[in-house]
């Protein structure tokens, strides 16, 4: 094995050699890499960190407004909200459900089917952060307006198709 070169190391006015052999340690280079590919993974884990977020917070509006559907179509069945008051079409807009802060819903179609006392009901619930009690239709499509729609905002069933908006069919038999 050949001799490794000697360095000087210079300490006030007397100069000695060194052997590199004996030093511990490691090169800038080798620690550029490694913090190269350190910074990669973070960057590569904070990303997924970041999309499991923004998916547990879509499936948490999912599954709160699904629950909600239920409530609304036992409140329909039972009586407790009278199915003749409430809006058929795209109405005025959107009421606050009590039971969840933030959720809204609308009563989208309302029919009687034939032969039956049964009525085919669909509803529509989006989750807004706002304290209002209702909510105008034309609210809710500036609210979720993108680059290249209209002025006024995307139509309900934009919203719908987006997934922005949960629809929800039924048949609700009286008791």
């Amino acid at each position: 094995m050949p001799a490794s070169p000697r360095l000087l190391s210079c300490k006030s006015a007397a100069c000695r050699p060194v052997s590199r052999g004996n030093q511990a340690g490691f090169t800038l280079v080798e620690m550029l890499v490694a913090s190269a590919i350190f910074i990669v993974g973070f960057v590569s884990v904070y990303g997924l960190f970041l999309t499991g977020v923004k998916y547990r917070s879509e499936a948490d509006i999912i599954t709160r407004s699904a629950v909600a559907a239920s409530n609304v179509v036992n409140e329909l069945r039972l009586g407790i909200l009278p199915l003749e008051e409430t809006e058929v079409g795209d109405g005025p807009g959107f009421r606050r459900y009590r039971d969840q802060p933030g959720l809204f819903y609308q009563i989208h179609q309302s029919q009687g089917l034939p032969n039956s006392a049964a009525r085919k009901v669909s509803m529509r619930f989006v989750h807004l952060p706002i304290p209002q009690f209702e909510v105008s239709n034309d609210v809710v499509q500036r609210r979720f307006r993108r680059a290249g729609d209209p002025t006024e905002g995307p139509s309900i069933e934009d919203l719908v198709q987006r997934g922005i908006i949960m629809s929800y069919p039924a048949v609700i038999y009286p008791r």
